[in-house]
């Protein structure tokens, strides 16, 4: 999985946190997260480990702990579960 593919993860998640009126904190450091790793281009974030992941700037440990979940099952759980109760036609 490429970096923008990882962002467009994270962009996903806040849009379904927001429209599930989660915490706003949790919805902007994703939307940054998103932003962030979308202009990264010097590394693959899906070959760092989860101490690299944490240290890198604008990332963080639950942005880290979330591209972990992507390394290792290829999804996120709380994207699966934010869909599970949002009509479909919200994030297609």
């Amino acid at each position: 999985m490429e970096n923008y593919e990882i962002a467009d993860k994270f962009k996903l998640l806040s849009q379904l946190m927001e429209l599930h009126n989660e915490n706003s904190f949790k919805i902007r450091s994703y939307q940054n997260a998103s932003f962030k790793i979308d202009k990264m281009n010097d590394v693959k974030l899906m070959e760092c480990d989860l101490p690299t992941l944490e240290q890198m700037d604008g990332i963080g440990k639950s942005v880290a702990s979330k591209i972990a979940e992507l390394q290792q099952t290829g999804t996120i759980n709380e994207i699966e579960k934010l869909q599970a109760i949002t009509p479909q036609e919200y994030y297609t």
